[in-house]
């Protein structure tokens, strides 16, 4: 069984993309998927710097974009994809590109989707996200002195997602520092996966509206 994995926010780097644009076929697709999205994301991924595409309007595009042009250079076939992958999965925004490998909307549509989420999370109040490598019962304790933090994700034993607002993230990366506990920014710039997201649902069920979605393959 074949099995595709996504990857979410701050998987890019700067100009990672340059190899893969030397493919003729990848960067046909690629471009138009860019010009889908409404961004230069050919730019963005080889020669925009990291804080560029560290923004939000442009790292979800692009990684989306990125992950589809990227599933189907696997087969000499672009149909054949369908048949011949398992399963798909995604870690935050990989979860549009994997709905779109499985046909719940269109690649086109994925791109329009991801476009208009990543515009809303972007007017949303800046935020940070941290992983402390803890597990989840650890982490709810630690954050006992920091009430208003959250945990925003849990992606394994020993690995734990907190956000909010910057200033709050820093003293928590403080104080784990000084407890000798393992943690890491994450190159975002919101609170993914917090409360700090709700102000745009509204406007995004708006906004993807007339997207048409169907059963997954």
């Amino acid at each position: 069984m074949l099995v595709i994995v996504a990857p979410g926010q701050g998987a890019q780097t700067p100009g990672f993309l340059t190899p893969w644009l030397e493919d003729p076929a990848f960067a046909a697709r690629f471009e138009w998927l860019s010009t889908v999205a409404g961004l230069d994301l050919v730019e963005h991924g080889t020669t925009s710097d990291a804080e560029t595409i560290r923004a939000t309007e442009v790292a979800q595009p692009l990684l989306v974009a990125t992950g589809l042009v990227a599933a189907l250079q696997l087969f000499p076939h672009p149909g054949d994809a369908f048949d011949r992958i398992g399963a798909v999965a995604g870690h935050s925004v990989g979860e549009i590109t994997a709905a779109a490998i499985a046909g719940v909307f269109s690649l086109a549509d994925a791109c329009k989707l991801v476009a208009a989420r990543a515009r809303l999370m972007g007017e949303t109040d800046a935020g940070s996200m941290l992983v402390v490598f803890a597990d989840q019962k650890q982490t709810q304790e630690l954050l006992a002195d920091h009430p208003e933090l959250e945990i925003c994700a849990v992606n394994g034993p020993q690995n734990t997602v907190v956000g909010g607002h910057p200033d709050h993230i820093k003293n928590l990366q403080g104080a784990l520092q000084s407890a000798s506990i393992q943690c890491r920014l994450l190159p975002v710039q919101h609170a993914f996966h917090t409360q700090a997201m709700e102000p745009v649902l509204a406007q995004f069920q708006a906004a993807i509206k007339d997207i048409k979605f169907v059963t997954p393959r």
